[in-house]
């Protein structure tokens, strides 16, 4: 999960809206597969 506090620090310092909206949607995409890893791993907390 380093990687995506590591991107959400990115997007912090973004101005360019045409940038953020690529990495809001790359971000959002790596965090619910890393949700769906955790739910078939076993490891999801729902």
């Amino acid at each position: 999960m380093e990687a995506c506090r590591s991107l959400h620090d990115v997007l912090q310092r973004i101005f360019v809206k045409e940038d953020r909206r690529k990495l809001e949607a790359i971000h959002q995409t790596f965090l619910s597969r890393t949700d769906e890893l955790d739910d078939i791993l076993g490891n999801g907390t729902s």
